[in-house]
Protein backbone atom coordinates (compact mmCIF):
# COMPACT_ATOMS: atom_id res chain seq x y z
CA UNK A 1 0.00 0.00 0.00
CA UNK A 2 2.70 2.74 1.00
CA UNK A 3 4.81 1.86 -2.37
CA UNK A 4 1.98 2.76 -4.49
CA UNK A 5 1.23 5.95 -2.53
CA UNK A 6 4.58 7.00 -2.32
CA UNK A 7 4.55 6.48 -6.20
CA UNK A 8 1.44 8.66 -6.45
CA UNK A 9 3.25 11.54 -4.32
CA UNK A 10 6.15 11.65 -6.77
CA UNK A 11 4.17 11.48 -9.99
CA UNK A 12 1.99 14.52 -8.57
CA UNK A 13 4.55 16.49 -7.95
CA UNK A 14 6.55 15.55 -10.96
CA UNK A 15 4.14 17.38 -12.46
CA UNK A 16 4.77 21.06 -10.88
CA UNK A 17 8.60 20.51 -11.27
CA UNK A 18 9.38 18.94 -7.64
CA UNK A 19 11.47 16.24 -7.31
CA UNK A 20 10.80 13.84 -4.19
CA UNK A 21 13.01 11.28 -3.26
CA UNK A 22 12.63 8.69 -0.30
CA UNK A 23 16.16 7.90 1.57
CA UNK A 24 16.63 4.60 3.61
CA UNK A 25 18.55 7.03 5.94
CA UNK A 26 20.78 10.69 5.52
CA UNK A 27 24.90 10.24 5.83
CA UNK A 28 26.23 12.22 8.78
CA UNK A 29 27.58 14.91 6.44
CA UNK A 30 24.39 15.96 4.56
CA UNK A 31 22.85 18.46 7.46
CA UNK A 32 21.37 20.24 4.47
CA UNK A 33 19.67 17.41 3.42
CA UNK A 34 18.25 16.81 6.72
CA UNK A 35 16.72 20.07 7.53
CA UNK A 36 14.86 19.67 4.32
CA UNK A 37 13.33 16.25 5.06
CA UNK A 38 9.54 15.10 5.53
CA UNK A 39 8.76 12.53 7.91
CA UNK A 40 5.58 11.10 7.27
CA UNK A 41 3.98 8.89 10.27
CA UNK A 42 1.41 6.42 9.68
CA UNK A 43 -0.70 5.15 12.87
CA UNK A 44 -3.50 3.51 13.67
CA UNK A 45 -4.22 5.35 17.20
CA UNK A 46 -6.54 8.22 16.19
CA UNK A 47 -9.08 10.25 18.53
CA UNK A 48 -12.38 8.92 16.20
CA UNK A 49 -11.58 6.25 13.97
CA UNK A 50 -14.33 6.75 11.33
CA UNK A 51 -15.36 9.39 8.31
CA UNK A 52 -15.44 12.22 11.39
CA UNK A 53 -12.06 14.27 11.60
CA UNK A 54 -9.24 15.02 9.72
CA UNK A 55 -7.39 12.20 7.76
CA UNK A 56 -3.62 14.23 8.72
CA UNK A 57 -2.09 16.61 10.41
CA UNK A 58 0.77 18.64 9.73
CA UNK A 59 1.96 21.55 12.00
CA UNK A 60 3.29 23.62 8.71
CA UNK A 61 5.39 26.41 10.97
CA UNK A 62 7.57 23.32 12.03
CA UNK A 63 7.58 21.96 8.53
CA UNK A 64 8.72 18.47 9.21
CA UNK A 65 6.49 16.26 10.55
CA UNK A 66 3.37 14.99 9.28
CA UNK A 67 0.69 12.44 10.81
CA UNK A 68 -1.29 10.17 8.54
CA UNK A 69 -4.25 8.68 10.37
CA UNK A 70 -4.62 4.95 8.95
CA UNK A 71 -7.80 3.87 10.24
CA UNK A 72 -9.37 7.20 8.51
CA UNK A 73 -8.01 6.30 5.41
CA UNK A 74 -8.93 2.90 5.24
CA UNK A 75 -12.56 3.90 6.27
CA UNK A 76 -12.40 6.26 3.19
CA UNK A 77 -10.97 3.62 0.90
CA UNK A 78 -13.25 0.68 1.65
CA UNK A 79 -15.81 2.77 0.79
CA UNK A 80 -14.52 4.63 -2.05
CA UNK A 81 -12.51 2.43 -3.57
CA UNK A 82 -9.73 4.65 -3.65
CA UNK A 83 -6.69 2.20 -3.23
CA UNK A 84 -2.96 3.35 -1.88
CA UNK A 85 -4.27 6.86 -4.52
CA UNK A 86 -5.31 8.93 -1.38
CA UNK A 87 -2.71 7.89 1.00
CA UNK A 88 -0.43 9.52 -1.94
CA UNK A 89 -3.11 12.53 -2.26
CA UNK A 90 -3.57 12.65 1.13
CA UNK A 91 0.67 12.98 1.66
CA UNK A 92 0.74 15.52 -1.06
CA UNK A 93 -1.72 17.78 0.81
CA UNK A 94 0.35 17.78 4.11
CA UNK A 95 3.29 17.76 2.32
CA UNK A 96 2.60 21.25 0.42
CA UNK A 97 1.27 22.55 3.51
CA UNK A 98 4.64 22.65 5.05
CA UNK A 99 6.55 23.01 1.59
CA UNK A 100 4.18 26.12 1.81
CA UNK A 101 5.31 27.06 5.45
CA UNK A 102 1.28 28.21 5.88
CA UNK A 103 -2.00 26.92 7.18
CA UNK A 104 -4.03 27.57 4.49
CA UNK A 105 -6.66 25.98 1.99
CA UNK A 106 -7.76 26.76 -1.64
CA UNK A 107 -10.72 26.83 -3.61
CA UNK A 108 -9.93 23.84 -5.78
CA UNK A 109 -7.84 20.77 -6.15
CA UNK A 110 -5.49 19.32 -4.01
CA UNK A 111 -5.21 21.85 -1.19
CA UNK A 112 -9.14 22.44 -0.83
CA UNK A 113 -9.67 21.65 2.90
CA UNK A 114 -12.72 19.07 2.29
CA UNK A 115 -12.83 16.97 -1.24
CA UNK A 116 -15.75 15.96 -2.98
CA UNK A 117 -16.99 13.27 -4.70
CA UNK A 118 -16.17 14.77 -8.03
CA UNK A 119 -12.19 15.18 -6.49
CA UNK A 120 -12.12 11.67 -5.33
CA UNK A 121 -12.69 10.54 -9.06
CA UNK A 122 -10.05 12.93 -9.91
CA UNK A 123 -7.71 10.99 -7.30
CA UNK A 124 -8.66 7.79 -9.13
CA UNK A 125 -7.38 8.91 -12.73
CA UNK A 126 -5.08 11.15 -10.87
CA UNK A 127 -5.92 13.91 -11.98
CA UNK A 128 -6.51 16.37 -8.98
CA UNK A 129 -4.41 19.59 -9.43
CA UNK A 130 -2.85 22.46 -7.71
CA UNK A 131 -4.02 25.73 -8.16
CA UNK A 132 -1.76 28.43 -9.62
CA UNK A 133 -1.38 29.86 -6.20
CA UNK A 134 -0.41 26.93 -4.38
CA UNK A 135 3.00 26.04 -7.17
CA UNK A 136 3.59 29.83 -6.34
CA UNK A 137 3.60 29.57 -2.43
CA UNK A 138 5.27 25.67 -2.89
CA UNK A 139 7.76 27.65 -5.03
CA UNK A 140 8.29 30.76 -2.22
CA UNK A 141 8.31 27.81 0.79
CA UNK A 142 10.97 25.94 -0.72
CA UNK A 143 13.20 28.92 -1.16
CA UNK A 144 12.57 30.22 2.03
CA UNK A 145 13.44 26.58 3.64
CA UNK A 146 16.78 26.39 1.36
CA UNK A 147 17.80 29.71 2.62
CA UNK A 148 17.15 28.76 5.96
CA UNK A 149 19.00 25.66 6.00
CA UNK A 150 21.79 27.82 4.51
CA UNK A 151 21.99 30.26 7.52
CA UNK A 152 21.82 27.33 9.64
CA UNK A 153 24.54 25.48 7.91
CA UNK A 154 27.24 28.43 8.14
CA UNK A 155 26.38 29.06 11.79
CA UNK A 156 27.31 25.55 12.26
CA UNK A 157 30.63 25.93 10.67
CA UNK A 158 31.75 28.92 12.71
Amino acid sequence: MIGPAKDTVRKVFARIGVLVQYPRAFPHDEQVSRERAMVVHLTMDCDHPMEDGPAAVTQPYEGSSIQVCYQRVKWAERNMFLGPKLIGYIMVHEITHNLQGIARHSGTGIMKATWTTSDYRDITDLQLRFEETDVFLIDAGWKWRSKRAQVKRVAHTR
